[in-house]
């Protein structure tokens, strides 16, 4: 499966106001917590791919679950679209036990983010408050490699429905932005 996403910073009550009155129904609200990892040659950062365990606490409802992830190369140079593989895991702290000894080590820092999911068709638009960095807008769907490009446009469209530029987006990964604050 490909994950065709486009990011953007926002102003969060201007967002959801856009997003409602462009017809998107506000469907979950999270707290995510992602630890990223890493082989000692720095492989899966260097290669411009992603290995996390995903904590989700499902805000209300006191329940939560897990998910490893694995992202792939990106399909392009203007959006966030890659493949991306991902399994529930019922026991992360197993998991982080089993990447670690397979040689992966935990990335600093963690992604810690609050972010309130709303649906419109096959598009989901996540307002993110990410701790750290502040506030942002993903539009995602999930496509095959052959209708990527159509899935993208349908993107760029939304986006500027919603009165965004295209120019104002964002290829940075959250992980890459903390780091790059951490090195200030």
């Amino acid at each position: 499966m490909i994950e065709v996403e486009i990011k953007i910073m926002v102003d969060p009550d201007n967002a959801e106001k856009e997003l409602i009155n462009n017809g998107f129904l506000k469907d979950t609200q999270v707290r995510e917590t992602d630890i990223y990892f890493d082989n000692a040659g720095g492989d899966i950062c260097d290669n411009d791919t992603a290995l996390r365990i995903r904590a989700v606490e499902y805000i209300g409802s006191g329940s939560s679950m897990s998910y490893i992830t694995f992202k792939g190369k990106r399909c392009d140079d203007i959006s966030m679209t890659r493949p991306e593989y991902e399994t529930y895991v019922e026991h992360p702290a197993e998991m982080m036990k089993i990447l670690e000894s397979l040689g992966y080590k935990p990335i600093e820092p963690a992604v810690v983010k609050n972010r309130i999911v709303y649906v419109k068709g096959s598009i989901t638009a996540c307002l993110d408050k990410v701790e750290g960095l502040g506030d942002f807008l993903e539009l995602e769907t999930i496509t095959n490699r052959d209708t990527k490009n159509v899935a993208l446009d349908r993107l760029w469209e939304m986006l500027e429905a919603l009165g965004y530029d295209r120019k104002d987006t964002t290829t940075v990964s959250y992980l890459t932005m903390l780091q790059n604050r951490l090195l200030k």
